[in-house]
């Protein structure tokens, strides 16, 4: 069910960062299908691409390479942090009353 008040900031932030808990915080502010659609598509994608990439250079791979290959989800990092942010002011600003 989805926060029926206002919900923390940083909770939704730390959510975020362990695994399957971001379903729950993007719910709680019913954004989960724009989640979905902005961050996890976009994250499958640049993944899959970086395991193309990296089972075809499998031999050659230098850890350098792996390093920036691996630099490459930090955008949708970000992104993911930007979105929850700006969701969640949003549904916080529908409640008056404010949490401690």
């Amino acid at each position: 069910m989805p926060a029926q008040g206002q919900v923390k900031l940083w909770h939704q932030i730390v959510l975020l960062f362990i695994p399957f808990a971001a379903i729950w915080a993007f719910y709680r502010i019913e954004k989960l299908t724009k989640a979905l659609l902005y961050i996890s598509l976009p994250s499958f994608a640049v993944q899959g691409v970086m395991a193309i990439i990296m089972t075809s250079l499998i031999d050659t791979i230098d850890p350098v390479v792996s390093i920036l290959l691996s630099l490459v989800t930090l955008p949708l990092t970000v992104w993911a942090i930007y979105l929850i942010v700006r969701w969640t002011r949003e549904w916080n600003a529908k409640f008056p009353e404010k949490i401690g």
